[in-house]
């Protein structure tokens, strides 16, 4: 079992497991948004337009201003 966490604009955070929301978790298929990078996912941010993914070089570069536009957001920066 995989489990996640999970952050809300709002502050809220917490831990989720794959069983719970199987849709939600990265995997290897997921790549990096930003141009070309095409790097595997390790952070996405679900906006009301859709979700970002991004590596770990471009959710660090510009994670901070797209935490507090989020909806949530998913940080697996950890499992690098």
């Amino acid at each position: 079992m995989r489990t996640v966490r999970i952050t809300c604009s709002s502050g809220w955070s917490g831990i989720m497991s794959a069983a719970v929301e199987p849709r939600r978790i990265l995997t290897a298929l997921d790549r990096c948004d930003w141009g070309k990078c095409n790097a595997a996912a390790y952070k996405r941010w679900v906006l009301n337009s859709g979700a970002i993914d991004a590596c770990g070089h471009h959710a660090e570069e510009a994670g901070e201003k797209l935490d507090m536009i989020a909806l949530y957001y998913i940080d697996e920066l950890w499992a690098r």
